[in-house]
């Protein structure tokens, strides 16, 4: 999924410590590929919501139809907009490379809920192999739609490419 070759050590650090190390020289996210878990909850995330120069969406307040209540959403390339409701729920696999290092990737894992978040991790999980075919080398968002109240696995809504 990374494209790295050998076998690379794994360790777990927190989001927050990515951030400080990213803005280093020789940073963590320019010399490792990382997996970030969580949305809007998780710093390494939302630092990729807010660079425009990577980013292929964004976050926004999204009030459904007869509701007098907004809700997180996020929209993907500045059309297709994502919100939670009764019926399903969304999450999102995002890769993306480092600028200085190609080789280097970031993986995004995230939902508008935790069982958003849930969703998209059980897809990754199960079904990393169909985004990899797809994305082949390409950085790309994944939208993953999850039904609720039910035992059926989540599912690839639509593949967006940078």
């Amino acid at each position: 999924m990374f494209s790295e070759t050998g076998s690379p050590s794994h360790r777990v650090i927190s989001d927050q410590d990515v951030l400080r190390r990213w803005k280093e020289p020789g940073a963590l996210f320019y010399s490792e590929s990382f997996i970030s878990v969580g949305f809007s909850s998780n710093d390494v995330t939302l630092a990729y919501v807010y660079d425009p120069d990577r980013s292929l969406m964004s976050l926004e307040a999204f009030r459904p139809e007869n509701s007098l209540n907004a809700q997180l959403a996020f929209r993907v390339n500045g059309q297709e907009v994502y919100a939670n409701s009764a019926t399903q729920v969304f999450g999102v696999v995002i890769r993306y490379s480092s600028s200085d290092n190609p080789d280097r990737r970031c993986l995004v894992c995230g939902g508008l809920s935790s069982a958003g978040t849930a969703a998209a991790g059980r897809f990754l999980a199960t079904q990393w192999e169909e985004l990899a075919k797809r994305a082949d080398d390409e950085d790309f968002l994944a939208v993953i739609r999850q039904p609720v109240e039910t035992t059926a696995p989540p599912r690839l809504l639509r593949m967006h490419f940078r």
